[in-house]
């Protein structure tokens, strides 16, 4: 409900914003008279009655009548007679329309935890049943952004890079088996109560109509207040109940300044919004920022918000849990071949494919993003059981008493071609990856070039590297374990057999 009051003929009635404001408190309210014929403990009531009050006021007419003022003559002064009144927007600043027809924009989103697929199907259907059952006519509506749509694509999207890659990796199985102011008589409480409610509007009542919550405002018209110099022109009332001028103790400044002022843990700050350039991931954006901070005067400071905060404040997380993995990765291998030395041969022959990881995000002018993490945790996995196989095998043949050069030349030779077919069926799956296209594509195409990237140079140069790493660490542990075989080191080792022989009597 919107209440457009025109100070002009405030003044001439000598009214002031206050006095409609009291109006409205006063006759527009909720009241709750209470019962009649209740009983009071002394007599019993056959008959009682609730006294009930039409409540706040809810329609047009109801504001418009609404008594500014009185006399006994029977005279009285209307809102209608000072203000335009009509149910109207809460928000005129913002402007909703459809194919040049008035709409009314809603947004929708979805919960945690819920399916962004079924959320749309729900929606659409419930759509539809409030058309066919709610709707007046004439009304209908349109979904002009659907999700759905980028979701469908990206289903798509893997259905195709799944078919293709089905397909690339059989070849290559195949081929390998062979099979984001005041002065006087005004005061300056008063004076900017008025400028508040004449310009920036007040909204202090409510009532309830279609079964709905709407609220009142109360604000000068607009023709009122377009331009600074038709505040000076507004009238606000003085001690003695007189209408003064704001032109008579108030004057305007023109000055230049922010239209609001952000705040940030109660600071006056300045909002910066970016991101990273392309090829550079976020937490080098986030040290560049950094970096140039350092330069500002002294007083000023830095801080994050969203996830930029989060990223901050984690710092190297993601470089402490890599170690601690390698670490993990480490002592398991360790306890398997009953070593120190030997589990060195897996964990550094990660390096190549970890570089090549890197180079092609590089090559390809992508960013050290989630995606590329992504990647690269995976790399780390599928080189790291490369690497397995290959030192797995020359430690069980350098056990049955191969040299330990001989042992990582027979490792290699056997375990290159599943070494090979493993790891060029797994890059040829990337390849619609790397070269996806649509929705997604950016997240698709980083998370497929870390990957294939890291593959490619792991295994080209693993079959190499790693057999050099098991002659390098296995000569360094001969044949030093940490839990001695019984087969090796008997337990009876030293100590010389004994044959006790008893005397008895003969048999007789």
């Amino acid at each position: 409900m919107r209440a457009w009051l025109k100070p002009d003929r405030m003044r001439a009635y000598n009214l002031s914003v206050d006095d409609v404001m009291k109006a409205l408190d006063e006759q527009s309210v909720i009241g709750s008279p209470g019962r009649i014929g209740r009983s009071d403990g002394k007599q019993a009531q056959s008959l009682e009655y609730v006294l009930s009050y039409q409540g706040r006021f809810n329609d047009v007419e109801q504001y418009k009548n609404v008594i500014l003022r009185a006399n006994a003559n029977g005279e009285s002064l209307h809102l209608k007679d000072v203000a335009n009144v009509e149910l109207g927007s809460e928000y005129y600043d913002i402007y909703s329309n459809l194919n040049q027809y008035p709409s009314a924009a809603i947004v929708l989103k979805q919960t945690y935890d819920s399916n962004a697929s079924d959320v749309i199907k729900e929606v659409k259907a419930k759509l539809e049943e409030l058309k066919k059952s709610s709707f007046p006519p004439g009304m209908d509506y349109k979904i002009t952004y659907d999700v759905s749509n980028f979701l469908d694509a990206s289903i798509e999207n893997v259905i195709h890079t799944l078919r293709d890659a089905f397909i690339l990796v059989a070849l290559v199985v195949f081929l390998f088996l062979g099979d984001w102011r005041s002065t006087k008589g005004v005061s300056i409480g008063n004076a900017m109560n008025t400028l508040s409610i004449m310009v920036g509007s007040t909204y202090e009542l409510g009532f309830i109509k279609y079964q709905r919550f709407f609220k009142v405002f109360v604000q000068a018209s607009p023709e009122y207040r377009r331009l600074p110099e038709d505040i000076l022109n507004m009238w606000a009332k003085n001690d003695k109940g007189e209408m003064v001028p704001f032109s008579a103790f108030m004057k305007i400044v023109k000055t230049q300044g922010a239209n609001k002022t952000n705040r940030y843990n109660m600071y006056t700050t300045a909002s910066i919004r970016g991101g990273a350039a392309a090829g550079f991931s976020s937490g080098e954006a986030i040290k560049a920022v950094q970096e140039v901070a350092k330069e500002l005067p002294h007083g000023y400071d830095i801080d994050w918000g969203g996830l930029s905060k989060d990223e901050v404040s984690r710092g190297n997380e993601s470089i402490v849990i890599f170690l601690i993995v390698l670490v993990f990765v480490y002592l398991v291998l360790a306890a398997q071949y009953e070593s120190f030395l030997l589990p060195l041969a897996v964990i550094f022959s990660l390096v190549a494919g970890v570089f090549g990881s890197f180079l092609f995000i590089k090559i390809f002018g992508l960013a050290n993003d989630i995606y590329a993490q992504v990647g690269l945790v995976m790399l780390v996995g599928l080189l790291g059981k490369n690497a397995v196989l290959i030192v797995e095998f020359a430690a069980l043949k350098h056990e049955e008493g191969m040299s330990v050069r001989d042992a990582a030349i027979e490792g290699a030779r056997v375990r290159f071609r599943p070494i090979l077919m493993t790891s060029f069926a797994f890059i040829a799956g990337l390849i619609p990856l790397v070269v996806a296209t649509g929705a997604g594509a950016i997240g698709n195409r980083t998370i497929g070039s870390s990957a294939l990237g890291g593959m490619l140079f792991g295994t080209v140069f693993g079959v190499i590297i790693i057999p050099g790493l098991y002659y390098f660490f296995g000569t360094l542990a001969g044949d030093k374990k940490l839990i001695r075989d019984e087969n090796e080191s008997p337990i009876f080792e030293g100590v010389e057999p004994r044959v006790l022989i008893e005397e008895t009597e003969p048999y007789a």
